[in-house]
């Protein structure tokens, strides 16, 4: 008995299994796409984050005054106590003195000494009315800190890394600043896609390095790859550790978040623990 084809099997015969003709003409069905079957591993890497903050800003003398420590510290390093004591409300002992009467050139001889003289005088007079113009120029606090600067000297920072906040996130902030912070270090770093710029990707088959949360006063970078890695964890390590120093993190660090400058890495520093990247667990 012959055989009776129906219309679809009919086109299979002629055209091929995965064709389909519509109203318009023939066209090629897309293949579905089957999962893959490569397994697919996450490891965590917990990344430290500091904040920094300076106290020495245009309220430095009221905070001072307040403060018995700070006052105490300032009277311990050389400050006179009449310069926390007294009422800013003069600023003679501010101010910076004006130039003077400017020379002119009939008051001094004719002759080439006379000019040298002259000269001299008024690169003088002319750098004391420029920095007299440029101090008036200036606001409250920017006047109290270029007084204390031309005190202080070559001590300058050393007085300024003192009046200055930094420490691990849990150890500054509270619990909704630390959220807060927290959300914008998780946005701005996977919008970064950092994976693209590792150079081992492919190889290690790295696809993404993602902050999925937060651990303490470390940041957990999710890292997906289709290999199972074992030493090779150590080369995403120092990767994530170079962007932070040098790449994405150091970018992030010089822009105010909130209020303070947010650290991924930092060197050697009293006041924080010994900089060190976490690998965690693979699942």
């Amino acid at each position: 008995m012959k055989k009776i084809l129906n219309w679809k099997t009919f086109e299979e015969n002629i055209y091929g299994k995965g064709w389909n003709s519509t109203s318009t003409g023939t066209q090629k069905q897309t293949p579905i796409q089957t999962q893959s079957s490569e397994k697919v591993f996450v490891t965590e890497f917990k990344i430290p984050v500091a904040v920094e903050k300076s106290l020495f800003d245009d309220n430095i003398f009221a905070y001072a005054y307040s403060v018995g420590e700070v006052v105490q510290k300032l009277e311990q390093e050389g400050f006179e106590s009449r310069w926390l004591e007294e009422q800013f409300d003069s600023w003679e002992k501010y101010a910076v003195e004006e130039p003077g009467y400017e020379p002119s050139r009939d008051e001094y001889s004719d002759d080439e000494d006379g000019q040298i003289e002259f000269d001299n005088d008024m690169e003088e007079w002319s750098d004391k009315n420029r920095e007299y113009e440029d101090f008036n120029d200036m606001d409250f606090g920017d006047k109290i800190n270029k007084y204390i600067k031309d005190e202080w000297n070559d001590n300058w920072d050393k007085f300024r890394d003192e009046f200055k906040i930094f420490g691990l996130i849990t150890d500054v902030l509270d619990r909704s600043e630390i959220e807060d912070i927290f959300e914008k270090i998780k946005e701005d770093f996977n919008e970064d896609n950092l994976a693209q710029y590792f150079d081992e990707a492919e190889e290690l088959k790295v696809d993404s390095m993602l902050v999925t949360e937060r651990d303490g006063s470390y940041i957990v970078v999710e890292v997906e790859h289709r290999k199972e890695l074992n030493e090779e964890l150590e080369e995403i390590k120092e990767y994530l550790e170079g962007q932070c120093s040098d790449g994405w993190g150091e970018g992030f660090s010089q822009r105010e978040v909130d209020g303070y400058y947010v650290h991924t890495w930092w060197g050697d520093d009293k006041k924080l623990p010994e900089y060190q990247i976490i690998i965690g667990e693979t699942k």
